[in-house]
């Protein structure tokens, strides 16, 4: 069934038969019309929620929020994945170690679990490490918002005290036979 999205009546749906042969219902991504608006409500509701009213996107889709007086958490609206990309910068990319950096950072990647399901990530232009994350508009609650940003915020926290102490961009043998956390991994 498709409906029309721009009066915000009911999103467009898809039915599939899986290989158990159970239907399941798929609701794409809000239209991209209302995606400002599903973003800027969030925003808004977060803000009247931590005492902050007013919080408001830029016109261009960006915000920053500021936690602890240092670590900026910045939001972009991608109108057409429905979603906020939330991000924060760790720290430059060292002139040396790249290698070791990079291979830890992939090894961070690994299942999340170092990571609290965000992505580590480097931006080329400026030569920034990154930790990124989505937000689904569609399922984020005020409250689901606010755990996420402080938790969020720990972890890029984290992350910035590893890289600023070079850590991570140590050639160390041990590397490889590191701890990763918690947990097992089985591949098969």
């Amino acid at each position: 069934m498709l409906s029309r999205c721009e009066t915000g009546n009911v999103l467009p749906t898809q039915t599939e038969v899986n290989m158990f042969g159970t239907r399941r219902i798929f609701i794409p991504p809000p239209c991209p019309m209302n995606t400002q608006a599903l973003a800027q409500d969030l925003l808004a509701s977060y803000g009247q929620l931590v005492g902050l009213p007013g919080l408001r996107f830029e016109p261009d889709g960006c915000a920053r929020l500021l936690f602890h007086q240092s670590i900026a958490i910045d939001l972009e609206i991608d109108a057409g994945a429905g979603c906020l990309h939330a991000y924060g910068v760790l720290g430059t990319v060292p002139a040396r170690g790249r290698e070791a950096l990079y291979r830890r950072l992939l090894e961070a990647n690994l299942f999340g679990t170092q990571t609290s399901g965000a992505t580590l990530a480097i931006d080329a232009v400026p030569q920034e490490v990154l930790l990124c994350r989505r937000v689904e508009l569609a399922t984020a609650t005020a409250a689901s918002f606010a755990e996420f940003l402080e938790d969020f915020a720990r972890i890029i926290q984290q992350w910035q005290q590893k890289l600023g102490s070079g850590e991570l961009a140590a050639d160390s043998a041990d590397a490889a036979g590191q701890d990763h956390g918690p947990g097992m991994y089985l591949r098969a």
